[in-house]
């Protein structure tokens, strides 16, 4: 028989991996949508197939900016709803890489600081995290379920996009494009709001004292 310990750990665990499965189905939304405005075809395929999220947010930059200067009617409109899909994808791929590669475990929620929105279960996963980018900084915190499944719901609008936006241009790409179903107009296309980038709670190692990271301005 499994204890409410077990049952929190896995309804935590469960949330976790139905987070990282969003992203992934938003990324491939993403991939499809430079596939589509690189016209497609077995070797703008296999070169986008393997693209991690940093090369796949380059290229799409370029691809807009060649699409922008190389198209003129309309190219403006296409070229706003593209960057602001490229701009949610990179504020996303701050939390989903945060998330992934910084929880070392999962526990109850910490005692006292700020109040944070949670479920009726408090297992949380804990994150600890070093960075060396000219200062050595430490990071801990922690993610809810709740922080996880806003996660997912704002990954879900980015994916819905990501479709909407790569089926108007497979829409002109030959057979691709007869096979997709009639696009939606840009004009009635709602662009999603993103949430603010990922703040990290930093600790900065200054001599033998551990200092945290002074509030802004």
């Amino acid at each position: 028989m499994s204890s409410p310990y077990d049952d929190d750990v896995a309804h935590f665990c469960v949330t976790f991996t139905r987070a990282v499965i969003a992203w992934n189905t938003a990324e491939d939304a993403a991939r499809n949508l430079l596939l589509s405005l690189s016209k497609g075809g077995l070797g703008a395929q296999a070169a986008i197939t393997h693209l991690g999220n940093i090369a796949l947010l380059d290229a799409l930059r370029t691809v807009v900016s060649v699409h922008t200067d190389l198209v003129e009617q309309g190219s403006q409109e296409e070229a706003e709803h593209i960057n602001h899909l490229i701009s949610g994808l990179d504020i996303m791929r701050g939390y989903r890489n945060f998330y992934v590669h910084s929880i070392k475990g999962i526990g109850k929620k910490p005692q006292g600081g700020a109040k944070v929105e949670t479920d009726d279960h408090d297992f949380v996963g804990l994150m600890h995290a070093t960075e060396a980018k000219g200062r050595l900084a430490y990071i801990n915190q922690y993610v809810t379920t709740a922080e996880l499944v806003d996660f997912m719901r704002r990954v879900g609008q980015l994916s819905t996009y990501g479709n909407a936006l790569q089926n108007v241009f497979a829409n002109r790409n030959g057979l691709a494009g007869a096979l997709s179903p009639p696009p939606q107009l840009l004009s009635s296309l709602e662009k999603p709001i993103w949430p603010e980038k990922l703040k990290k709670n930093r600790s900065y190692l200054t001599g033998r004292q551990l200092l945290p990271e002074p509030s802004p301005e």
